[in-house]
């Protein structure tokens, strides 16, 4: 079974930016899927052909309330790759390799890292190391 590690870039960064990490955990038997969290991008297009633009540039106060949106919007397009990846009719051929007990994450970004706490729905599917029921990637 292959250990997945969901890539996610740093606040308003492309996955392009993880490009060499990815490229490196795949040579170590890891599965790297990188992800463009919506409107943080210059676009990000969906499975069905929906493209979201680029909303949270200048002109956005960071406040509170904003940073929660963002750990939000982080935490439910996690949620989304990991549904696309591990559901019933995943896209890649591969996917029913993936080990389901060994799913990491790196965070870009203070923004991640407050997504991974927030509850969210990828959440219980990704264990901090250390914490209880984690098992080394």
């Amino acid at each position: 079974m292959l250990p997945l590690v969901v890539l996610s870039p740093g606040f308003t960064r492309s996955r392009a930016t993880l490009t060499s990490l990815g490229e490196d955990l795949a040579s170590h038997g890891y599965v790297a899927a990188a992800i463009d969290h919506t409107h943080e991008t210059a676009a990000t297009v969906f499975p069905d052909g929906r493209v979201a633009a680029f909303a949270l540039g200048t002109g956005w106060a960071r406040t509170p309330d904003f940073w929660h949106a963002v750990k939000a919007g982080r935490a439910r397009d996690v949620s989304f790759l990991l549904d696309l990846l591990l559901g019933c009719d995943p896209p890649w051929a591969g996917a029913s390799r993936l080990s389901l007990g060994r799913i990491g994450r790196t965070t870009g970004a203070s923004a991640d890292a407050g997504a991974r706490r927030s509850g969210a729905p990828a959440g219980e599917r990704i264990r901090p190391p250390g914490s209880r029921g984690s098992q080394p990637l």
